[in-house]
């Protein structure tokens, strides 16, 4: 140790206000790095840690040695803190190494925030303590139920004392307030160099020595202590305990001008500044504060005064301050207070998959609208309807997949998900895209975040669910459920359900002008302040799929054609879409440093009435249409000469278009003509309904190239008339980069130069227009830099390392980045950059509705509303109970719905499709033997997952009555054809091929020793291609003494004899394995390959993201030896922590307990249910689970991969391209090394290790392995 003490500074604050504390601490020695070195004044010493850490070999004259003997005592000072200062320079508390961090207050919103991270029975403290104190001083169990607003700080830790006194110092009487006294361990050492500051703040009483914290507090008759204020002028700010004092001081050193000021805090967001002054300019105070203050305490707003209030005694008179108006001024900012911005966006639209590709299409006059197949409508509409010639096929559907949804990054059971209206779920992915479009933290407490929003009804529980509907009333819970899920009227709450939000959440139905009725209802929440974020969403989307009848006079269009304001205008076409933007105030979005997409100055809501001649109540009205476009032009202060476009609502109807031109020719009251362009999205996306107006808000209008050959001054730029003279002429560039040239070659000080071009646009089309127009010896021409041109600090620095990736070493770094510093404007004008988002996980979820044949049929069988294949069903359907046992089905049923959830399981649900895994598979066997007294196995959940057939199996075992399993398996590439039976049992049949001659693919368990996570893989394989599951070896297997140990050897040789036995005369063998899986399969390619009587080898072997001891994260090996239960810890962490988020720490913790402890945990994690009818033998069986997973763990560890003995095997390797922070390092490396080159071939695919077999990465993985199968047959 060296002695020293330490002190921390903020690379964030000024370099004035770094060298007064570096100065008020006396340091002589500062540790720096390359972005804060030269920060400090010549007699401070610096050691650049960037140095160290990239150099092995740096000379020092530091004796280490001698440094590590300098004795450290208790009494000694361990750190010194800055606090503010009420004099203008802060406090400087120094705290001894005996002393063993300042808090938020915490407030009944912010236990709301902590319990939402928690489990329920975790507790909840409040711990208080100022900085001097070291930590906490009191503390108090917080009472959920009781603790509604006001929540008290508790009592005295051991070893502290508090006191409440008066003016005088004397105690004060049960609940009334005094000023807090701590006393104890932890009290600080004093202010550094401020001994008078010291001597006000540190008292003694009853010669102990007390800190007096400034907090005003009161004793309940309880003795629990509540905090109540402040007794000075100190306040908290967003965490930060800021001294009102300090900020004066500096605004008092600003300027000669400035005679008096004060500073107070308004509401929970802002600092006010007021300043007596008869000549100041607000926005030289704002300057000077950014560069003497650090961020959080610079004022939001600075009020002139001619003369501050004072009272009769002379002194400032606070209460006097005028109210700041934040809505009648311009912000600091530039902004009007009531302009709102859009910061986010995002949505799904006819053709268009997000925003980007939406703009993509207006840009190109491309248009969603698509014409249906006959084949396509046939499910839906009657033959006779389709032979209409009026029957228009015409749509704008969606092409993202409106029956996809990733039920388990937004907590919900894939039955619920299949149960809910595709409007609500594409609502809740877009709402989040659009989250993250807008850099918001949805967790933020500094936030409070609104949802407004606008879908049409459902039609999918019309036609897809309604048929469901238990007519007798016997699932009323249920059909409520399903009421519930498909709702407009729910939309709004649900989505603040999922995504945590705490403001208001309204859905709004006023037909087609909801979205826009939606964002007037958001604006006003942001300006009356009662949100600080507001989500906009509408969806919209019309099930079946189909097209209509064409009626003339009705609103549709006869040949399927939106056309708006056209004269050939003849009505609408339906369209689908989901879309939502994400609204701050203007000036708190600068703040914060949004993006801003684009500014609402003004909204306006009015009606027809009925006096003002409107045909109905549905019929527009140009009169009031006219006076809503005042209004919203009044608000805005804007004249309507300034519009140059407007969208309109555009139905492209005869009776609607004229009416809203002649409002907008009756609101704009001007004599000028063809100054302002009218438009519609409607023709490219059709009539959206109710996201109608919010859709129309989504296109971007980009700034575009000069069109004279000449470049435009900054002033010219925003010149309206300008861009309307020239918008149809031809773009000049080539003549502008040669003007641009010409100048600089011209240039004295360029010449010896070369001038960079860096293009900045998305798709790189100018970088050769512009080499040819530019002399070559001069300049260099670069392609684009960055995609995103808003953020002005990325671009220059992505293009300054462009230019020294193509030889430009000369280039002072330095100076750019000291650019980007706390007052640099390039720096403060910089917005987030919207990065790559969650990826979801998105499966099928979608119960379809009854075609028409099943409708005419009147099936009264209530259908399968699994996701499993049709083709899949037909071949169990065989399968049916030997006897006419209801009670059976009834009580697989409810075992069934308590281990899934599913409160809709029949007969013909299937286990996996209604969400089951193979942990819960566990859990569903045990109970069933459980009930039955049967042994049901993996095996048989595996080749019969759905109810009606485990009912038919269990009966099977009941009467001993061996059936075939199903589906029956045949290879006839055999000498005589095999069937697969139940005595069979050990192999799985997974998947029954089509093609006799095609050899079957042979999958081998992973770590957990079941092959369920193959299912998925099943689903996406050609038809061609049998899947047989090599079935892992029971715990106790009746194997011969080799097998018992579960080395990766012995598991190949016990694997090698199943297949075998299965196919004696087959010469070669394809295998698969995933992660521990494909280790093994590789061992099996080695043990053949010895063996000199045959000829057997394995031809194919599919490795999927299979790992080696190298590759692995964590070992098992790294545990305390023979330390079962640390194994025990990351196993069970292994197999469930992401699923059920808990860490390793926490599994270790609770492994080092005992079983009954161990079990609680499991319970409290829901890995257990705690309702099990035999809990025991549930954790018993799960405990034997988390055996094999160990025992497999330990021979990834303990097995060395060595190099490939067989000139057969072609190894086909896939990597995933997304690992978990867990999952495997590169581990193709190991393969790929030990592989001859020409039988290695590696693939990369989407998704992690774990994911990259379930949907919808493993569509992926299929599609891979039926390429190199199939054309590898054909060859």
């Amino acid at each position: 140790m060296t002695g020293a003490a330490y002190c921390g500074l903020s690379p964030q604050s000024p370099q004035q206000r770094l060298n007064i504390l570096v100065k008020e601490t006396g340091s002589r020695f500062v540790l720096v790095h390359s972005m804060t070195q030269n920060l400090f004044s010549d007699d401070v010493t610096e050691l650049n840690i960037d140095e160290i850490i990239n150099s092995r070999n740096i000379a020092h004259n530091v004796d280490v040695d001698q440094l590590s003997r300098v004795a450290v005592i208790p009494e000694n000072i361990a750190y010194v803190i800055f606090t503010s200062g009420s004099t203008g320079i802060p406090k400087a508390g120094q705290l001894r190494h005996r002393n063993l961090i300042e808090c938020e207050v915490l407030t009944a919103k912010l236990v709301r925030l902590l319990r939402s991270y928690v489990e329920e029975n975790c507790l909840i403290w409040n711990l208080y303590g100022p900085s001097e104190i070291t930590m906490g001083c009191t503390y108090h169990k917080v009472d959920e139920t009781s603790e509604k607003s006001n929540i008290c700080i508790g009592r005295s830790f051991p070893n502290y004392q508090c006191r409440i006194v008066n003016e005088m110092l004397q105690p004060v009487i049960v609940n009334q307030e005094g000023e807090l006294l701590v006393g104890g361990v932890g009290i600080f050492a004093g202010y550094l160099g401020r001994d008078d500051l010291t001597a006000k703040t540190l008292i003694e009483i009853d010669d102990e020595l007390f800190y007096r914290t400034g907090d005003l507090v009161r004793l309940d008759s309880n003795g629990f202590v509540h905090y109540v204020g402040r007794k000075d002028h100190q306040v908290k700010l967003r965490g930060q305990r800021i001294e009102l004092g300090e900020i004066e001081q500096c605004l008092l050193q600003s300027s000669p001008q400035v005679t008096a000021c004060v500073v107070t805090k308004y509401d929970d967001e802002h600092l006010v500044a007021y300043v007596q002054s008869s000549d100041i300019d607000e926005e030289l105070l704002q300057t000077y504060c950014h560069s003497h203050l650090p961020q959080y305490m610079v004022p939001s707003k600075f009020i002139i005064l001619q003369q501050v209030p004072l009272n009769a005694n002379g002194k400032m008179d606070r209460q006097r301050l005028p109210i700041p108006d934040f809505s009648s001024s311009k912000s600091s900012t530039g902004f009007d207070a009531n302009d709102c911005a859009i910061i986010g966006m995002a949505g799904v639209f006819p053709g268009c998959n997000n925003i980007d590709e939406f703009w993509s299409m207006l840009k190109e006059g491309r248009s969603g609208i698509v014409t249906l197949s006959d084949d396509e409508l046939r499910s839906y509409v009657p033959e006779e309807l389709l032979k209409n010639p009026r029957y228009v096929r015409r749509t704008g559907r969606l092409t993202c997949g409106i029956d996809l949804f990733d039920h388990a990054f937004f907590g919900t059971s894939p039955r619920e998900a299949s149960l809910t209206d595709p409007q609500h779920r594409l609502l809740l992915e877009v709402v989040y895209r659009a989250c993250e479009d807008a850099a918001v933290n949805l967790q933020s407490p500094d936030e409070t975040i609104g949802c407004f929003i606008a879908a049409s009804d459902s039609s999918y529980y019309l036609f897809n669910l309604q048929h469901l509907h238990d007519s007798s009333d016997k699932q009323p819970t249920v059909e409520r459920q399903m009421r519930l899920n498909n709702m407009m009227g729910t939309m709004a709450t649900k989505l603040a359900y999922y995504l945590d939000l705490t403001g208001a959440a309204i859905n709004v139905q006023t037909a087609c002008s909801s979205g826009l009725v939606a964002l007037q209802v958001a604006i006003d929440h942001l300006r009356l302040g009662r949100c600080t974020v507001a989500i906009v969403g509408t969806s919209c989307i019309h099930l079946p799929t189909s097209g209509y009848l064409y009626e003339p006079g009705s609103i549709y269009s006869p040949i399927g054609q939106c056309a708006p304001f056209d004269a050939s205008a003849n009505g609408i076409v339906l369209g689908d879409s989901v879309s939502a933007v994400v609204l701050k105030l203007a000036s708190r979005a600068v703040v914060h440093r949004h993006n801003i997409r684009a500014l609402i100055k003004s909204c306006a809501v009015n009606n027809n009435g009925s006096v003002r001649g409107a045909a109905s109540f549905a019929a527009p009205n140009a009169i009031a249409q006219a006076e809503c476009i005042r209004g919203a032009l009044t608000e805005a202060n804007v004249n309507a000469t300034d519009i140059v476009y407007v969208e309109g609502h555009g139905t492209g109807t005869a009776v609607g278009d004229p009416i809203e031109v002649e409002g907008l020719t009756l609101a704009f009251d001007t004599f000028q003509r063809q100054y302002c362009v009218l438009g519609s999205v409607k023709s490219n996306v059709g009539h959206t309904d109710i996201a109608a107006g919010l859709v129309a808000r989504a296109p971007k209008i980009p700034f575009i190239s000069t069109v004279t050959g000449n470049w435009l001054d900054e002033d010219y730029v925003p010149d309206i008339e300008y861009w309307c003279r020239h918008m149809r002429q031809t773009v000049l560039w080539h003549q502008a980069v040669k003007t641009l040239d010409q100048q600089n070659s011209s240039s004295p000080t360029e010449r010896s130069n070369k001038t960079l071009y860096i293009e900045c646009s998305l798709n790189n089309i100018l970088t050769n227009v512009t080499k040819a127009s530019v002399k070559a010896e001069s300049s260099l021409v670069l392609p684009s830099a960055s995609t995103d041109t808003t953020n002005v600090e990325l671009s220059i620095k992505q293009a300054l390392s462009t230019c020294w990736c193509h030889g430009l070493e000369d280039i002072d770094f330095q100076s750019v980045y000291n650019s980007f510093s706390g007052s640099s404007s390039v720096y403060n004008n910089a917005s987030f950059i919207s990065m790559p988002g969650q990826v979801f996980n998105r499966q099928r979820h979608w119960i379809d509705a009854p075609s028409l044949h099943q409708l005419k049929e009147n099936i009264t069988k209530q259908p399968s509303m699994s996701t499993v294949d049709a083709d899949e069903i037909k071949q169990h359907e065989t399968i049916q109970p030997m006897m006419n046992s209801s009670s059976l089905i009834t009580q697989l049923i409810e075992i069934f719905v308590s281990v899934t959830g599913d409160v809709l399981t029949n007969k013909h649900s299937d286990f996996f499709a209604s969400g089951g895994d193979s942990h819960t598979a566990i859990i569903l066997i045990s109970r069933i033997n459980h009930l039955f007294n049967v042994k049901l196995t993996n095996k048989d959940l595996t080749e019969m997952p759905v109810l009606e057939q485990l009912a038919a199996r269990i009966e099977q075992i009941k009467h001993k009555k061996i059936l075939q399993t199903a589906p029956e398996v045949k290879m006839a590439q055999l000498s005589s054809l095999l069937h697969l039976s139940y005595q069979d049992d050990q192999i799985i049949v997974m998947k029954k091929g089509t093609c006799s001659s095609q050899a079957p693919i042979f999958v081998i368990a992973p770590t957990g020793g079941t092959c369920f996570i193959y299912r998925d893989l099943c689903k996406y394989l050609n038809t061609s291609i049998t899947v047989l599951a090599l079935k892992y070896p029971d715990i106790s297997p009746s194997l011969s003494s080799e097998h018992c140990e579960d080395s990766v050897a012995n598991l190949a040789s016990y694997y090698i004899e199943v297949m075998r036995s299965i196919q004696p005369e087959a010469t070669s063998y394809i295998l698969l394995g995933t992660s521990f899986g494909g280790m093994i399969g590789y061992e099996m390619s080695q043990q053949l390959s010895t063996l000199s009587s045959t000829s057997v080898h394995i031809s194919r072997l599919f490795m999927i993201d299979t790992p080696t001891k190298e590759s692995l994260r964590i070992h098992l090996d790294d545990t305390t030896s023979n330390n079962n239960k640390n194994v025990r810890a990351i196993v069970l962490w292994a197999m469930f922590g992401t699923k059920y988020n808990f860490s390793l720490a926490q599994a270790e913790h609770e492994c080092m307990k005992d079983e009954e402890e161990l079990k609680r945990f499991c319970i409290d994690k829901k890995i257990l249910s705690s309702n099990a009818v035999d809990l025991d033998t549930e954790f018993r069986e799960l405990c034997q689970y988390m055996h094999i997973f160990g025992r497999n763990m330990r021979a990834i560890d303990d097995y060395t991969v060595e190099p490939l003995k067989s000139r057969l095997t072609e190894v086909n390797y896939i990597q995933v391209k997304s690992p978990l922070p867990h999952d495997p390092v590169e581990p193709y490396r190991t393969w790929s090394q030990a592989v001859p080159r020409n039988q290695f071939k590696l693939f990369h695919v989407d998704g992690d290790h774990l994911s990259v077999n379930f949907e919808p990465y493993v569509q992926q993985l299929a599609s891979l392995i039926n390429r190199e199968l199939l054309s590898s047959s054909i060859s």
